[in-house]
């Protein structure tokens, strides 16, 4: 079935302070698994069998590094490019996530964005 017009709405919270928000859309044979955390998305793509567990520590990882190198600054950023070191962190830790826990996992590199 197609998705188009599929317009999930996007809870509220994992602002800076809040607690972190975790959800997952299932998409055919794939599962978008988001983190909400600081104010920033976290997403990434995973295969439907992959466990969704994996997916989120990737994720916390992520967060956890963007925010600490980012987090203070990110509302002083007005175009994504200033955040674009982050991708060499981002390759080295997909490496090693799909190396030892994804076990034929696809997965894609998150894309942070502000709510």
């Amino acid at each position: 079935p197609s998705q188009q017009g599929y317009n999930p709405s996007i809870p509220q919270g994992g602002g800076p302070g809040a607690p972190p928000v975790c959800l997952t859309v299932e998409a055919s044979s794939y599962n978008y698994h988001i983190l909400i955390e600081g104010g920033v998305i976290f997403l990434t793509l995973c295969d439907a069998n992959s466990p969704a567990g994996h997916a989120y520590a990737y994720l916390a990882d992520v967060s956890r590094e963007f925010l600490q190198q980012y987090g203070n600054g990110l509302d002083a950023h007005t175009r994504p490019y200033a955040c674009i070191k982050f991708d060499s962190y981002l390759q080295k830790t997909k490496k090693v996530f799909s190396s030892s826990h994804a076990r034929g996992a696809a997965m894609s590199a998150p894309v942070g964005g502000r709510y």
